[in-house]
């Protein structure tokens, strides 16, 4: 098997932080999360994380 079928073969999953920054509300946080979230889906990602912060 060459690299690129390994990497293909591979279940990818991606780490969003979700910050809210400055001038940022939580709403407009969580809308950009989903909305990739929803790319990340539709690019075949095998699971997609939010990290929980207190």
């Amino acid at each position: 098997m060459d690299n690129t079928a390994r990497l293909r073969s591979v279940r990818w999953s991606i780490l969003d932080r979700a910050l809210i920054g400055e001038g940022r509300t939580p709403a407009e946080a969580l809308r950009e999360t989903v909305g990739f979230a929803q790319r990340a889906e539709a690019l075949g990602y095998h699971r997609f994380w939010v990290e929980r912060t207190p």
